[in-house]
């Protein structure tokens, strides 16, 4: 423990010298505990900040193989540890419950892909990105429902070793040690596919009424979106109506969240 105000340690906390290899650190969010990834003994240990001197509390939890990274929640609530394996078959992600100190059962641990490490979190913690090293990709974890929801392919033998979310969710930033570059990964954008057009899409003239009709073209209904197929309208200003001279017209843009769900604005 370094006390910044003048750069001396003040505190070196014990947690198992010699065997344990602690290799990361996270904090709670009011920065009461900190939790250890104690790398060859396949576990977490917890340490209260507040006591004096700072030490190890409770029973050390078991996760999975070689714990490399630790991720906290935005609210504090889980941690997600990136479990590196042994480099020869895919690693996982566990989470602790950070109420009990308990490791959560199905469905985790996930498993994700070869020697998977320091993994991000988007700042509203329902998504968990997770670099494998030896795959050369990066899997994509919904966080509440335990799922896979996607695999980003960096490339062979880039062997992409840390991700960081922007604050506004929009982009990851995966670095690639082998090739010393940083790839910029898009989360969110129009959707795409062969039945899916994107913008300005779906735009229709309003009924007699002035109102945005509800009966939109069957082909509207395709999967993933079928049960938005009569609402998210809205009124759109567009150039086009009207001989160009521009009026209002029924639009909605359907989208991929970051979550791996279909949806429409």
């Amino acid at each position: 423990v370094i006390r910044t105000l003048d750069n001396t340690v003040t505190f070196t906390i014990d947690v198992g010298v010699g065997i344990s290899n602690p290799a990361y650190v996270s904090f709670t969010p009011d920065g009461t505990r900190a939790y250890v990834a104690d790398q060859n003994n396949n576990r977490v240990k917890v340490i209260n900040t507040t006591a004096t001197p700072p030490a190890v509390i409770g029973a050390p939890i078991t996760v999975g193989i070689t714990p490399v990274s630790v991720v906290m929640s935005p609210d504090g609530a889980r941690a997600y540890v990136t479990d590196q394996g042994n480099g020869v078959t895919p690693g996982t992600v566990s989470a602790i419950d950070t109420t009990t100190n308990q490791a959560i059962g199905s469905p985790y641990p996930i498993t994700v892909g070869v020697s998977p490490t320091f993994s991000g979190l988007s700042p509203d913690g329902t998504t968990l990105y997770v670099p494998n090293q030896d795959s050369g990709t990066v899997s994509v974890i919904n966080t509440a429902t335990g799922q896979l929801i996607a695999l980003i392919t960096i490339g062979s033998g880039s062997y992409p070793i840390n991700v960081a979310v922007s604050p506004n969710g929009q982009r990851a930033y995966v670095t690639n040690a082998q090739y010393n570059t940083v790839s910029v990964i898009s989360l969110v954008g129009a959707a795409s596919g062969p039945n899916i057009p994107t913008a300005p899409m779906q735009a229709y003239g309003r009924d007699v009424a002035g109102k945005c009709v509800t009966n939109a073209p069957a082909w509207v209904n395709w999967s993933g979106i079928a049960t938005q197929q009569y609402d998210a309208w809205g009124p759109s200003w567009q150039q086009w109506p009207g001989n160009g001279t521009g009026g209002y017209v029924c639009e909605r843009q359907p989208y991929f969240t970051t979550i791996g769900t279909w949806s429409v604005q």
